[in-house]
């Protein structure tokens, strides 16, 4: 099994998208205590930036993180250790919030909201851990093979949107998003492709969750996704 944190962020904010594994030990989520604001996450004693700033995030208190995720056999737990503002666990179709020292364990793709404007998507594949991993998700081909899997999964998509198979699309959407964080390029419009494909995922996550929305995609965001999933396949063709 594979778990990884990915934060959502615009891309003009960001000089890389970044995935932050969750496979071994507890992921804290918290706001540094020097006045900048800036969002970290810690991993066995070491930080890495998640390129936003939020006065809202929650320090670190008596050594703890505020928000922690930490790997299970069946996925993650997502864990409000001593937030005071509470957080909010996104998943399909309910979101769930969690007051301090509330915790939910998820055995697939979630967004968790915390603070005034940060969102971190979390990632759950394969199957559930056992002794052998032989089961583990397989890994993304490269070179020509790429290419073609790139041409698959983008056709499959297509299909998903005309027929309106609004679930289904969401679903492989994540996937091509996967697919472009596990191999960047280095192309300028890296950041931003893989951007725009989190936030049209996002745009398709809405109508699942709203129960007043029509659940059809819609001519604008078909435009949308045939228009990002042309330029996913572009740039690593030229690349």
């Amino acid at each position: 099994m594979k778990r990884y944190l990915t934060p959502i962020q615009q891309a003009e904010s960001t000089d890389t998208i970044q995935r932050i594994p969750a496979d071994d030990s507890p992921v804290g989520v918290y706001r540094v205590d020097d006045g900048s604001h800036e969002v970290v996450a810690e991993v066995d004693g070491r930080t890495r930036q998640l390129g936003v700033r939020d006065v809202g995030v929650s320090r670190k208190k008596n050594g703890f993180a505020p928000v922690e995720l930490t790997p299970v056999s069946a996925g993650l737990r997502v864990e409000n250790k001593n937030s005071t503002n509470p957080i909010v666990v996104e998943t399909s179709p309910t979101d769930h919030e969690l007051a301090k020292n509330e915790y939910i364990e998820i055995t697939d793709d979630c967004t968790i909201q915390l603070g005034i404007g940060v969102r971190i998507r979390a990632n759950v594949r394969g199957t559930t851990d056992k002794a052998d991993d032989t089961m583990d998700v397989e890994e993304t081909p490269d070179g020509p093979e790429m290419e073609a899997y790139l041409d698959a999964l983008t056709e499959n998509i297509t299909l998903r949107v005309k027929n309106d198979e609004v679930v289904d699309c969401r679903n492989k959407l994540q996937e091509l998003h996967d697919t472009i964080i596990e191999k960047p390029v280095d192309a300028e419009p890296y950041d931003e492709i893989a951007e725009q494909v989190g936030e049209t995922m996002e745009k398709i996550e809405a109508k699942i969750n709203d129960q007043l929305r029509t659940k059809t995609i819609g001519e604008q965001l078909e435009n949308e996704i045939e228009h990002i999933t042309s330029r996913v396949v572009n740039m690593y063709d030229r690349n």
